[in-house]
């Protein structure tokens, strides 16, 4: 089933055509309805149609306007048009932004019904295409594939290669070494049917093909359990757009797939031997799904509470006992120390050397405290020496308790550090659209470039804390001003229109008169 959304400025447009069409017969579904380009806008990122009918005159923002945003920020979307007026003009401008069919009103049904079938047919090819998983698997390079794993896995675990390897990676198509900045991320993959990993490999390279291929270079790669890849920039990439394309190719992998995508992205570097760099915070990022959710690209600086340093530890142990405090459940905490420590159960040592092998993991959580800032008193008390506590411990049972307890005060300790960090960049983006609400252009882009965040993440923490989404936050602002305006200054509605951000005095008019049941001039003649 096909989403579809209308938009016209005439209600009673709308619901005739809503009333006409079989809809669920042709295989589409009426998701939305909006009254102008405006409203619609705000909806495309709500309801995600797969199909656009809009009538071309509309108030605010004209139906080709409103074609021209969405082809800049959702492009692939199938677009009708519709309209009283038959001149050439704007049949010539709809060709231009990719409009394939253009209606005159009165809609007729039956013209409406053969466009959607055609339509249909359209989706459905596309679609087709991409899932025909038996052909791509065929199509798998499973030699070239390997090569690219087993360079990626040395590559991190050496963390450096000489010049001359990489030269060499480079012309067998493993690695980009030309461009400007590169960044590394890694995609976790849950599948609802049972398929084979060489079938979701080349499933994810047909989603960035026709995702990244046309801007981006990049080298896709499988790992154990992920799929790797490397982004090689130019200097005009932008990493916000970057994150942004990634949650399409999500959702792209949602609607064609049934895939749960979710991408754990790294920082950006500026040599090619920082690449594992970046890939090993792409996987850190990735392990934030479990706080973060499934199904969504995740950036590391967006998530990592204070204290930016990754700590690289010389064992694998202590790195799953890091992952399992950070990412894990009391069980798995519980689970893990239990690991670690049955890891001496029936080897002939020494107690010395029991104590030292204590103390490495103690050192490690240490470490974990120091690096985010964390109030060691939490754990051990005022005048409590947490080493000395452990070294005077004697069974096996009350070393696991301590290990086990400490761990579980950290990871409450960094889930309040990351609600209180949500919360300073809520109060923050707050205070920023109360200095500036009266800026037309004042948009979540413009407030994610002040907070240095990626839009996605913004909008996630804002829609948490607050309870509604930043563009209703922003309205309300704007109408809260603009009625204290009305109330106490005889200035003209469009004066005020102007003062609280709005260059359209018309559209401000329906806004205010949609929040307050009231039109301005009647909302100061009745005092409100």
């Amino acid at each position: 089933m096909y989403k579809i959304m209308l938009v016209d400025d005439e209600a009673e447009v709308r619901e005739s055509i809503l009333l006409q069409i079989p809809w669920e017969d042709l295989g589409f579904e009426v998701v939305a309805d909006a009254e102008n380009g405006e409203d619609a806008l705000e909806k495309m990122a709500i309801y995600e149609p797969d199909v656009i009918i809009t009538d071309i005159q509309m108030p605010f923002m004209t139906g080709l306007e409103f074609i021209e945003k969405v082809r800049e920020e959702y492009p692939g979307k199938e677009i009708v048009i519709f309209s009283g007026f038959g001149e050439f003009e704007y049949a010539r401008q709809a060709i231009r932004l990719g409009v394939k069919e253009y209606i005159l009103k009165p809609v007729d049904k039956e013209e409406m019904m053969t466009i959607l079938k055609k339509i249909k047919r359209t989706l459905d090819q596309s679609f087709d295409r991409l899932r025909d998983i038996r052909q791509i698997q065929e199509n798998y390079q499973e030699k070239e594939a390997l090569q690219k794993k087993k360079f990626y896995q040395e590559w991190m675990q050496r963390t450096k290669m000489g010049k001359e390897t990489l030269a060499a990676s480079e012309k067998r198509g493993i690695l980009i070494l030309k461009a400007d900045r590169w960044v590394g991320a890694f995609l976790s993959i849950r599948t609802k049917e049972k398929i084979s990993e060489s079938a979701v490999y080349l499933c994810v390279e047909k989603l960035f093909q026709n995702v990244f291929t046309e801007n981006y270079a990049y080298d896709l790669f499988p790992m154990e359990k992920e799929i790797g890849v490397c982004f090689a920039l130019k200097k005009e990439h932008n990493l916000k757009v970057l994150l942004k394309t990634l949650d399409c190719l999500v959702k792209d992998g949602e609607k064609l797939f049934s895939f749960v995508i979710t991408v754990g992205v790294g920082t950006e570097k500026k040599n090619v031997e920082q690449l594992p760099m970046s890939l090993y915070e792409a996987r850190e990022a990735l392990g934030y799904r479990m706080i973060m959710g499934r199904g969504r690209s995740i950036y590391i600086q967006d998530v990592e509470p204070e204290g930016q340093d990754i700590l690289l530890f010389g064992s694998e142990e202590e790195n799953e006992l890091i992952r399992a405090v950070k990412f894990g459940t009391k069980e798995k905490i519980a689970e893990e120390v239990g690991r670690l420590l049955g890891k001496m159960d029936g080897v002939r040592i020494s107690w010395r050397q029991y104590q030292n092998y204590i103390a490495e993991l103690y050192n490690c959580l240490s470490q974990l405290i120091w690096q985010y800032h964390l109030d060691e008193r939490r754990f051990f008390g005022y005048e409590e020496n947490g080493h000395e506590m452990l070294m005077h411990m004697k069974s096996r049972e009350e070393i696991q308790e301590f290990f086990i307890q400490l761990c579980q005060k950290i990871r409450i300790c960094l889930e309040e550090k990351r609600a209180q960090n949500s919360g300073k960049i809520i109060q923050t983006a707050k205070t920023y659209v109360e200095k500036n609400y009266m800026n037309p252009e004042l948009s979540v882009e413009i407030v994610c470039e002040q907070l240095n965040l990626s839009q996605s993440y913004f909008s996630t923490i804002f829609k948490k804390e607050t309870g509604e989404n930043y563009v209703a936050y922003v309205r309300s602002i704007r109408m809260k001003k603009a009625a204290e305006l009305l109330n106490r200054t005889e200035e003209k509605t469009y004066v005020i229109a102007q003062q609280v951000g709005y260059t359209d005095p018309y559209y401000f008019s329906s806004v205010f008169k949609k929040t307050y049941g009231v039109s301005p001039s009647r909302f100061r003649k009745n005092g409100h």
